[in-house]
Order: structure tokens, then sequence, then C-alpha cells
């Protein structure tokens, strides 16, 4: 599969989601995408075509500011579990993203939407946990305790 056609995988499986998503294209080969969440409001996705990959990518949580030892044991730990994905981190701001890829020869709608549920899904199950550890006390502080 070259990028165009690869292209037009993804904005046929952009045309089939439920309408409370959003998307724009950003550039060539890449669109940002918006899906509602429950533990984090919107799950922020960027899909892009590479020359032989297909990348999905979640900016999740900013770098904590306290138990970053443990947070990062944690991300670990998730990234052995979690098949599809893994956790990174980008830019000197050290933002935690979920990464997915595929060839580009795998590509289908039906395998891109395997891939972006595997990202939703492991943001819904670790986000509050990445909150709690690397933000404990300021959520402590919020809430008026």
């Amino acid at each position: 599969m070259n990028r165009v056609q690869a292209a037009g995988v993804i904005r046929a499986w952009l045309g089939g989601l439920p309408s409370d998503c959003t998307w724009e294209r950003v550039r060539d080969g890449f669109w940002y995408v918006r899906i509602p969440g429950q533990a984090r409001r919107w799950i922020p996705l960027e899909l892009s075509i590479g020359s032989r990959t297909v990348t999905v990518v979640s900016h999740v949580i900013v770098e904590p500011v306290e138990s970053q030892a443990e947070v990062y044991q944690f991300l670990l730990r998730t990234n052995f579990a979690a098949g599809r994905v893994a956790f990174a981190f980008e830019g000197a701001e050290g933002v935690i993203c979920l990464v997915g890829r595929m060839p580009l020869a795998a590509l289908a709608a039906g395998e891109l939407d395997e891939l972006v549920g595997a990202v939703v899904e492991t943001t819904e199950k670790t986000f509050r946990s990445i909150l709690q550890l690397g933000f404990g006390s300021l959520l402590k502080g919020s809430s008026g305790s």
C-alpha cells in the first residue's frame, strides 16, 4: 500500500467516527482526532502516515511533578502488558505519550480501528493512576483538604 492509498483508508475510517468525535486534516498524511473518554474528558490522537508505517500518538499527560520514578515504573510495567501500544516521552517537556504503529501493508479500516481502540483503552485504564501518582498532592490541595 502506498501513502495515497493509506490516506484513503484513514479518510474513510474518519468518516465513520461517531458524531461526538472531532477530527481535522492538519497536512498531507497527518490528522488530529479527539475522541471522548471517561477517565479523561477527551483523548487527543495524532494519526500520521510515514514511509512504511502508520503511527497513532496520544499525548496522555504532561511530565509528572512528583513521584517521577513511581510514574515511570508504572508506565514500564504497563508497556510490558500493553501489546500493540507503548508509553513514550516526547519533547523537552517530557510529555507522556502513548504510541501505536502498524506497517502500511497491514493498514485496513478494521486494523486502524483496533490500534486506535488499544490507544484509547490503555489511556482510559492508566490516566487516573498516572494523575494520582504524578500529581497527587496537587489534587489533594485542589479538593479543599
